[in-house]
């Protein structure tokens, strides 16, 4: 997000998405910037990661996690900056791992924040392949899949899971291509090709698929 001291903006679910989530389901919304108070530091947003658990959120729907309030900011993994504090830990300038969502600024008392150090080379990383979807690829396959050498994985998007298989002497294969190569049928789905296939099926010959979902 740019920066705009004078304004605060942030995008806040205006209604519940039934299928594919479109414009009319999300608010801008704009004021001025807050002012921390005592405890409180302010956080201006530089990286927001959009995921694709974002869209179970969406849903009110049973799920792991609660849904994201109408009128409530959507939810995000944020790389910030501190631009002002009246917390002793946190100095303006410092670089932090949040959870502000959609928006440019959040009020925090320093609750889940993890400091990045003074200057990160990558700060963006830590949203990434050192943050919640790299370790899901890592913890997801090693620790739950466990693979073996010899085994085949199937991954459509996640190239941290690759990686971690190609280190693990597993044989990685990609989704939509390896499935064409083994003629299941695919089917465009608007700008989206998926096999027909893949929906909870289990291939013989295929140990591990590794994939990313939205609910």
């Amino acid at each position: 997000m740019t920066d705009q001291p004078q304004r605060h903006r942030r995008w806040v679910l205006a209604s519940r998405p039934h299928g594919e989530p479109t414009a009319e389901n999300f608010r801008l919304e704009e004021s001025e910037v807050p002012t921390p108070g005592p405890g409180q530091v302010l956080l201006r947003t530089v990286y927001l990661s959009l995921d694709p658990y974002m869209r179970g959120r969406m849903s009110d729907a049973p799920s792991y996690s609660p849904p994201v309030a109408i009128g409530a900011v959507m939810v995000g993994g944020t790389v910030s900056r501190v631009v002002s504090s009246n917390h002793a830990d946190y100095q303006p300038g410092d670089w932090v791992l949040g959870y502000s969502g959609w928006q440019d600024y959040e009020l925090s008392d320093g609750s889940g924040l993890v400091k990045l150090g003074d200057n990160p080379q990558h700060p963006s990383w830590s949203l990434g392949v050192l943050g919640m979807p790299g370790f899901t690829a890592y913890m997801g396959l090693l620790d739950i899949g466990q693979p073996k050498a010899g085994e085949t994985l199937v991954v459509d998007t996640d190239r941290m899971t690759a990686y971690v298989e190609d280190e693990n002497g597993t044989t990685v294969r990609n989704g939509l291509p390896y499935l064409e190569e083994l003629n299941f049928p695919t089917l465009s789905v608007g700008n989206n090709t998926v096999s027909v296939a893949v929906s909870n099926a289990v291939f013989t010959g295929l140990e591990i698929q590794a994939r990313s979902r939205w609910r």
